[in-house]
């Protein structure tokens, strides 16, 4: 367990890029003391099937896997789902950063993190034996994190997993957990197809005479992209129309 939690620091010495989440404001004056703290983030087993890129996700900190992760995601392996889907495409890539090192000890990931699979002896003592005790692999995967949480107390450890439950449950034992959210995207900053446009008088009535007009240049508009055309000078009348073939034109609907 001691071997374990020390490869996770020995591992990590050095790498001070930019993290994944803030690590706080102050300045760097080039002191080591004063340079980002790099975290540990423990990985739930429903992160890695949700995204088998979430190994990468996190920047110049440390991703660990306890093992119990492992046993759970060889058991999707089978499936036909986008669960089992997932699954292989994990073991493939955790098999490929082997090759690489000793993933006990950690392999250096391109992004400046560090990928470890722990596994840590059951404790004599203390709140993560408590937990450790019940037998059920959610109690152990939050019991590897307790554990590296109280052997690395100078550094954050964060377990991240998708069960609201077991975040609840870490809450309880003062550790920090998190839902994972790289892969949520914006509503507003999604495509809509659709833009609105104003135009001169002149520019609406060449529109409705000719069946179409020339688009403003200096913006690259796609072909069948909707379009909300306004007079200027007179928001209240609009004209429905899209972008031509060409995508340099509107025509009206």
């Amino acid at each position: 367990m001691e071997s374990a939690a020390s490869s996770i620091g020995a591992k990590a010495k050095g790498l001070v890029k930019t993290p994944r989440t803030s690590r706080g404001t102050a300045a760097s004056t080039g002191t080591e003391s004063e340079k980002p703290r790099i975290k540990n983030y423990v990985l739930d087993t429903n992160v890695l099937l949700h995204d088998p890129n979430a190994l990468l996700n996190f920047q110049d900190n440390n991703v660990l896997i306890p093992i119990e992760v492992l046993e759970e995601v060889d058991k999707f392996k089978r499936e036909t789902s986008e669960c089992g889907q997932n699954a292989r495409t994990v073991s493939r890539r955790l098999d490929a950063f082997r090759r690489e090192g000793n993933l006990n000890k950690g392999v250096t990931l391109a992004n400046g993190g560090c990928l470890q699979i722990i596994f840590l002896s059951a404790p004599k003592k203390g709140v993560a034996r408590d937990v450790m005790v019940s037998g059920s692999i959610d109690n152990r995967i939050l019991a590897q994190a307790l554990c590296i949480q109280t052997q690395q107390r100078s550094r954050p450890t964060i377990l991240v997993t998708k069960d609201i439950n077991l975040r609840l449950k870490a809450d309880v034992y003062g550790l920090a957990a998190e839902d994972y959210e790289t892969d949520q995207v914006n509503l507003k900053d999604l495509y809509t197809g659709m833009f609105e446009l104003t135009l001169p008088v002149a520019a609406i009535a060449e529109l409705k005479f000719n069946g179409e007009v020339a688009l403003p240049t200096g913006r690259t508009r796609f072909p069948n992209e909707y379009c909300t055309l306004f007079e200027e000078g007179n928001i209240k009348r609009t004209v429905l129309c899209k972008v031509d073939a060409t995508g340099t034109k509107l025509i009206p609907l």
